[in-house]
C-alpha cells in the first residue's frame, strides 16, 4: 500500500531529469485529441486503445510526443518478460508495435496505451473481483494511470520505477518463479498414471504402476532419487506424503483416487492455476500490508504474517460450498469472552425451526431460547462459538471463532461453515491481538469467569480473507489446492471477457452476531 501510494504521490513530484530529450521528441509531434482520433483510425480494426485515458495523459504533457528512443526501448524490454507474470505480451501490443514506425503517430498513440496497461494490470490487475459477481469487501485502489505514467516518464530511472509497480510481497515473487519452473515442464511429454487395474496402492504392495509413479515424483520435486523396481518402499510413502500434503490432501502415504487425480493434473493445468493466483495477487497486493492476519479460504488455513514472516499458523473451518466465506479485507477490533451466539434468520429457518418441530427438548438441550424474535444460544462450552469470538468491520456477518466440534479441525475436508472461520487456535491469535506477556493469562481468567466479556484490541492487525489455490511456501514448497468455491473457473471466463459484474457487494447474514 505505502510503495503504491508513494508511485501515485510522485506525480506531484515531476523530476526534470531527461527534459531535453522529451522537449526534443516534443518538437516533432504533438499528441491532440484530434490527432489521437486521427492515428486510432489507421490502427489494425483488433487493436482496441483505451481512448480516453490516453486523451488524459496527454493533455498533462501538454499533448507533446514523450517516447523517446531510450523510453521505447526500456517499455520494449519491459513488455517482453511479462509472461513471467502469467501475462502475454499481446495484451500490450508487443508484435503490432514492433512492426510500426518509431516516431509515427500510430507508434507514439500505440506506445502509450500499452504503457497505461501496464501500469493498470501490475497495480490492479485486468479484472477487478467485483465483476466476477462474488461477495467482496476490499478497499478500493485509488490511482491515476495517466498521471502516474506522466510521473513515471520524469522519474530519474524509468526502468526503476517500471520494476516497482508489480506486487512486491515476498509471496508474489515466490510464485512468480514457480510460474516460470512450471511453465518449462509444458514443453516435456505429460502421460496420465495408471494403478493398471488396482483401485489403490499401499505401502508395501508390487505393481507395473510404481516406476511411473517414482518417476513423476521426482519430477514434481517431491523426491530426489527413489528406488528401482516395483515395490512401493517406505521411500516412495514420505515421497507420496510430501506431495499430498502441499496438494492438501488426506496425508495417509496410499495412492487413491484423489491422490491419482492430482498426480494426474497436466503441467499446462498448473500453469494456468499459477497464473489465476498472480492476477488475484495484482488485484488485491494494494490492500495486503506486510503485517497481516490472512485466512486462505482455498486452503482452510489461518496465518499471521509480520513483515513476510509467518509468525502464527493454523487450520481453519471455513465457509461450505452454498455458504462462501467471502474476500474480505478489514481490521481486527475486539477479542469477545464467553459469546452468545444470535442465530441468523435464514439458519433459524432453515435448519433449527425443522429440528424443533419434531424435537420439543432440542432448544433446552441446545441452551437456546427465543429473545426479541430471534433466537440466541447462550454462552459456554456448548456453544457454537466457543469460548472466543475475534470481531473485525465488514458488510457481512462473518468473523473468526472458537468451536465446540474442535474434531472437525483433523479433517482434510474443512469447507463446512456458513461462512464464518472456525479458529484451531483461537487463544494463541487472542493472546497476540490482546498484546502478549500477560494476555494469555487475563484471556483464560476471562472464559473462566463465563460472562460475556469485549475486549478490544492492542494492535489492529489487518484481516485479510482471501483465495489462493496455487501458493509457494517460504520453505519454497509449491502448493495447490482444489478450487473448492469455483472461483478459478469464474475468474478465467472474466478475464475472457466473459460476463462479470463491477454492483459493489451488498450485505449479507451470514453466520450471526
Amino acid at each position: 500500500m505505502v510503495r503504491q501510494s508513494a508511485i501515485f504521490a510522485s506525480i506531484f513530484v515531476i523530476c526534470l531529469a531527461g527534459a531535453g530529450e522529451l522537449r526534443a521528441a516534443e518538437s516533432r509531434c504533438a499528441m491532440t485529441p484530434q490527432r489521437i482520433e486521427q492515428a486510432a483510425a489507421r490502427l489494425p480494426e483488433d487493436i482496441k486503445i483505451d481512448f480516453l485515458r490516453v486523451r488524459d495523459f496527454y493533455a498533462l504533457e501538454n499533448n507533446g510526443c514523450v517516447w523517446t528512443a531510450h523510453r521505447r526501448d526500456t517499455l520494449f524490454e519491459m513488455l517482453g518478460r511479462v509472461w513471467s507474470h502469467g501475462l502475454s505480451p499481446s495484451l500490450f501490443h508487443l508484435e503490432t508495435l514492433k512492426q510500426l514506425t518509431p516516431g509515427s503517430d500510430m507508434s507514439e498513440l500505440l506506445m502509450t496505451d500499452a504503457a497505461l496497461r501496464y501500469v493498470r494490470v501490475m497495480t490492479a490487475g485486468r479484472v477487478p473481483l467485483g465483476a466476477l459477481a462474488e461477495e467482496v469487501s476490499v478497499p478500493p485502489l485509488k490511482m491515476d494511470a495517466a498521471g502516474a505514467l506522466a510521473a513515471g516518464l520524469h522519474a530519474r530511472d524509468f526502468a526503476a520505477w517500471l520494476e516497482e509497480l508489480p506486487p512486491r510481497d515476498p509471496a508474489y515473487n515466490r510464485l512468480r518463479f514457480a510460474y516460470e519452473a512450471y511453465r518449462t515442464k509444458t514443453e516435456e511429454a505429460f502421460h496420465p498414471l495408471s494403478l493398471e487395474g488396482e483401485r489403490a496402492l499401499h505401502p508395501g504392495d508390487r505393481s507395473p504402476a510404481v516406476p511411473q509413479l517414482a518417476a513423476r515424483l521426482i519430477k514434481a520435486g517431491d523426491a530426489s532419487r527413489l528406488p528401482a523396481g516395483t515395490l512401493y518402499t517406505p521411500e516412495m510413502e514420505a515421497a507420496v506424503s510430501h506431495y499430498q500434503a502441499r496438494h492438501g490432501l488426506e496425508v495417509d502415504g496410499v495412492v487413491g483416487r484423489n491422490t491419482l487425480a492430482q498426480l494426474n493434473t497436466p503441467p499446462a493445468r498448473r500453469v494456468e492455476q499459477i497464473a489465476l493466483n498472480l492476477e488475484r495477487w495484482r488485484v488485491l497486493a494494494h490492500a495486503l500490508p506486510p503485517t497481516r492476519i490472512e485466512v486462505n479460504a482455498a486452503a482452510a488455513q489461518l496465518k499471521l504474517i509480520r513483515d513476510g514472516r509467518t509468525e502464527l499458523s493454523m487450520r481453519a473451518i471455513v465457509g461450505a460450498k452454498k455458504t462462501q466465506t467471502p474476500i474480505i479485507v478489514s481490521r481486527a477490533q475486539a477479542v469477545i469472552a464467553n459469546p452468545p451466539w444470535n442465530v441468523p434468520s435464514s439458519i433459524t429457518k432453515n435448519e433449527l425451526l425443522p429440528k424443533i418441530a419434531k424435537d420439543d427438548t432440542y432448544m433446552d438441550r441446545k441452551h437456546m431460547e427465543w429473545v426479541d424474535g430471534r433466537i440466541v444460544q447462550s454462552p459456554g462450552e456448548h456453544n457454537s462459538l466457543g469460548r472466543l469470538k475475534i470481531d473485525f468491520p465488514s458488510p457481512y456477518a462473518v468473523y473468526m471463532h472458537d468451536t465446540n466440534a474442535r474434531s472437525l479441525f483433523g479433517r482434510d475436508y474443512r469447507w463446512l461453515s456458513h461462512g464464518c472461520i472456525r479458529l484451531q487456535k483461537p487463544r494463541e491469535l487472542a493472546n497476540i491481538l490482546l498484546g502478549g506477556g500477560d494476555a494469555r493469562e487475563e484471556i483464560d481468567r476471562l472464559i473462566d469467569e463465563e460472562e460475556t466479556v469485549r475486549v478490544p484490541v492492542t494492535e489492529q492487525l489487518p484481516v485479510a480473507v482471501v483465495y489462493w489455490t496455487a501458493f509457494v511456501g517460504e520453505d519454497g514448497t509449491m502448493n495447490f489446492r482444489n478450487d473448492v468455491y469455483g472461483r478459478d473457473d469464474r475468474l478465467k471466463a472474466a478475464l475472457r471477457g466473459a460476463g462479470g459484474s463491477d454492483k459493489p457487494a451488498q450485505p449479507v447474514e451470514s453466520c450471526g452476531m
